[in-house]
Parts: structure tokens; C-alpha cells; sequence
């Protein structure tokens, strides 16, 4: 077992220095085998001299003499021989020790260099600038040490297209905040390089958080019950968004939720005969779920029952507003007043009417609509009127003095064009004006005008 001359740690077999201490290798054991050898070679050569004497005492003290020295050399000599190994290593030790220093020495120097010429090369001030998001200083970079260069601008640029990508990817990935990926790409669209794949970035990235915020949005609705708003939610997930498969999945179930909760909310709302709201929320719910057949046919139901609702109350205002009317036609007709001089004596349209009031009438109005032998609408002109005439003619007769329950129009009328062609007239009271100054305008004439003007008599009567 071999230890340290300098510490006394046991010495490893490998490695020329103490693992302890850090000197050459001096083992102690060796060095007392070296003295012992030395001291055991004299004890032997004076033993030697000492039985040569007893037996010669002339001759033998002079060959004593010679063997005692010669041991005695011979063990000096394997004394000496003993540090030789040590020395060695020390030697080995430094010469390693002054590579290490060097070698250490040369890689400091050559990171001094790197570090300068990183610091002074524009292209990674650019790219620091830009990691650092300050678009100002990379622009002024960019202006004053790449611009003009194309090795320089190529590698610029090459750093901005890796970068959008990292920063682009890095989002997808949920490895960044859209805070930060917004912020970085801001800042290559202001740099105004390659600002067009910037802002195509920038726009995926604010799409795809807004889709992320949809599905978040839209399972916490649906889940709660409420599917309308948590359907539109749900399809407003994009394609790109790793949610789009489950939020398809949702969409699916949701739907058939939504659709039962609507046709039966539609389905009371008819029962208590307000087909409207009914239609309308129909109409809500193919926003949801468009062209759905079961919601489209549910709605086609309801309309045609709205029609007949509709239509039964409308015939229903229409005759209070025929049985209410403060002045009503009594008759409607062409009165000819000669065969052979209309030129002189034309033919009259000739209305009579009867005060239901118990007012005295002093102006009426009213509306008339002429039709051919055929049944058909025909325009009518008046005398001297050389316009295209028109479907509805509009009568105006001042004072007429009806008293209440009286009549006039037996002896009057508006005179026609020699060639009006009409064969039957239908007339209602538009307006009259009583001698109190106050004017009643006919309820029924809206309906009565809708139902007669500009159609066949037939399809009417």
C-alpha cells in the first residue's frame, strides 16, 4: 500500500499526482524499503569483515576493508536509485500543469475576439434588438449597418422569416401567451421587414386566439344549458385550432339538445295562437342550425297556419270597418246622358252616396276603379283629361250638404273621355269633411282598395 510522502492520503495506482493534496506522487513505502535495503547491506558487510578478521587477521582486514566498502557503495548507490521515480513525475506534473494554463489562456483570448466580433456585428445587434422587442433601435440598425449590404440584408431577413416561425409556432404549441406572440410580431411590422408575413402571422395568431376563446366560451355554455349562445360559440372554432375535433363532437350533441328545447318552446308559443313569435324563433334557430330539415318543415307548418290566422282576422276588421263606415256607396254606375252628342253631353261615372253620420257632410272623396266588358281594370280618363288616365280615378265633391241619413249622387257625377270603354265601376268613400270642420278618413277603404284595384273581377267578387 502505497501513501502520499506529502499528506499521507493512500495513493491510487493511477495518475502521476495525490488526489488529496494535488502534489507529485512520493510514496512513502518506497522510500523506507530503499533505507532498509541500505542499512541491511551495511549490517551485512560489517558482519562479513568481522568473521574475515577471526580467521585472517593480516590478510583479512585489508579484504574486510575492501568488502565492507564495496557493500557500503553498493547500498548508497541503491539509496540514491530510490527518488528517481518521483522526480519523474514532478517533471511530467509541470509540463501538464503549463499546457493547461496555456491552453486555458488561448481559449479566453479566442472567446474575447468571438464576444467582440459578435458585438460589433450589425446583423446579431439586429437580432438582439428585435428579441429584445425594441423596434426603434433595430430599425436604426438595420438603416445604418445592413441596408445596402446584401450578404447582410439576406441574413436579416432569413432571421425574420425563422423568427415569425418560431414565434407563430411557439403560440400553436401553447408555449407562448398571445400577449407575448402579439408583441413580438408587432414589432417585426413595425421594423417594416418582411412585414407582409408579419402581419399574416400576426393575423393567424389573433385567429387562433380568438378560436381558442370561442371553444373555451362555448363548452362552458353548453354545459350549462345554454345551447344557442354556446353553438355559436362552438362553430366559431377554426380548422387550426387542436379544439376544432372536440368542438365538432360538442356541436353534434349540443344541436339535438337545442333543436328539442326549440320546437317545443315554438310549439307552445302556436298552441296560444302566436304563430309569429313561433316563426320567428324558428327563424333563430336556423342561425344555429342552418338548413336543418326538421326546423324547416316545423316552420313551413306554422306559416300556413299563420296565413289562415292572418287572413281569418283580416276578413274579420275588414267587415267592422264595411259596417262602421260613417258614409257608405250605395250604388256605383256609367250614366249616359246621349248617344248621339257625347261630346256635349259625355258620359258620367255616377256614385250615389248615403250619410250613416248623425253629421252634416259638407266635402266627400271618392275613390272609383272602371272595368272593360272582360271584367278586366281599365284606366280612366276624364273630360279633357289627356294624360293615360289611372286604375283608381279620385272624385272630389265639395258641398254636398248630406244631411245625416241622407243621400246624394241620383243627379251628378264626373264626366269620362268619349272612348273610356268602361262597362261596370266599384266606388268607396275615401273622405269626407263634416260642417264642423272635422274630417273622417274611411278605415275600410285600405282594405276595399287592396282587394279590388288592378284585378279581374272575377278573381274578386
Amino acid at each position: 500500500m502505497n501513501y502520499c510522502s506529502h499528506c499521507g492520503n493512500e495513493l491510487q495506482e493511477s495518475g502521476a499526482f495525490c488526489g488529496n493534496c494535488g502534489k507529485p506522487k512520493l510514496a512513502k513505502p518506497a522510500e523506507s524499503a530503499s533505507s532498509e535495503s541500505s542499512a541491511q547491506a551495511v549490517e551485512s558487510a560489517s558482519l562479513g569483515a568481522s568473521v574475515q578478521s577471526s580467521e585472517s587477521a593480516s590478510s583479512g582486514s585489508a579484504s574486510s576493508g575492501s568488502a565492507s566498502s564495496e557493500s557500503s557503495a553498493q547500498a548508497v548507490g541503491s539509496a540514491s536509485l530510490g527518488p528517481s521515480g518521483p522526480v519523474a513525475s514532478a517533471s511530467s506534473a509541470g509540463k501538464k500543469k503549463f499546457w493547461i494554463i496555456g491552453g486555458s489562456v488561448i481559449l479566453i483570448a479566442a472567446a474575447s475576439v468571438f464576444v467582440y466580433m459578435f458585438l460589433n456585428n450589425p446583423v446579431k445587434k439586429f437580432e438582439a434588438a428585435i428579441l429584445d422587442q425594441n423596434y426603434t433601435e433595430a430599425s436604426e440598425i438595420y438603416n445604418d449597418g445592413i441596408n445596402g449590404n446584401l450578404e447582410k440584408e439576406q441574413e436579416a431577413e432569413d432571421f425574420i422569416v425563422a423568427e415569425i416561425e418560431r414565434i407563430k409556432q411557439a403560440f400553436i404549441d401553447n408555449k407562448s401567451t398571445f400577449e407575448d406572440a402579439s408583441a413580438d410580431l408587432e414589432t417585426i411590422v413595425k421594423v417594416e421587414i418582411m412585414a407582409l408575413e408579419a402581419n399574416a402571422a400576426l393575423k393567424d395568431v389573433k385567429e387562433l386566439d380568438r378560436s381558442r376563446t370561442a371553444f373555451k366560451e362555448g363548452e362552458e355554455l353548453v354545459q350549462a344549458k345554454k345551447y344557442k349562445e354556446g353553438l355559436l360559440k362552438l362553430k366559431a372554432v377554426i380548422i387550426a385550432d387542436r379544439n376544432y375535433d372536440k368542438a365538432q363532437d360538442l356541436v353534434k350533441q349540443s344541436s339535438e339538445d337545442y333543436k328539442n328545447e326549440i320546437a317545443a318552446n315554438a310549439a307552445s308559443l302556436a298552441k296560444a295562437q302566436d304563430f309569429a313569435g313561433a316563426i320567428d324563433m324558428l327563424d333563430e334557430a336556423l342561425n344555429v342550425v342552418p338548413g336543418d330539415t326538421g326546423v324547416i318543415e316545423k316552420k313551413a307548418d306554422y306559416e300556413k297556419e299563420h296565413a289562415i290566422l292572418l287572413e281569418a282576422e283580416r276578413k274579420k276588421k275588414m267587415e267592422e270597418a264595411r259596417t262602421s263606415q260613417l258614409a257608405t256607396i250605395l250604388s256605383a254606375g256609367i250614366a249616359i246622358q246621349s248617344d248621339e252628342f257625347k261630346a256635349l253631353y259625355p258620359d258620367m261615372i255616377q256614385v250615389k252616396v248615403k250619410n250613416n253620420s248623425d253629421k252634416k257632410i259638407k266635402d266627400i272623396v271618392v275613390s272609383m276603379l272602371g272595368f272593360d266588358a272582360n271584367g278586366l281594370p281599365v284606366r280612366v280618363r276624364g273630360q279633357f283629361d289627356f294624360s293615360d288616365g289611372a286604375i283608381e280615378f279620385i272624385g272630389q265633391g265639395e258641398n254636398v250638404n248630406i244631411v245625416p241619413e241622407g243621400t246624394f249622387g241620383d243627379n251628378s257625377g264626373w264626366s269620362l273621355d268619349t272612348d273610356h270603354g268602361i262597362k261596370k265601376v266599384l266606388a268607396c268613400v275615401k273622405e269626407v269633411v263634416f260642417y264642423d270642420d272635422t274630417t273622417w278618413t274611411n278605415p275600410y277603404y285600405e282594405y276595399w282598395i287592396e282587394k279590388y284595384k288592378e284585378k279581374p273581377l272575377e278573381s274578386t267578387i
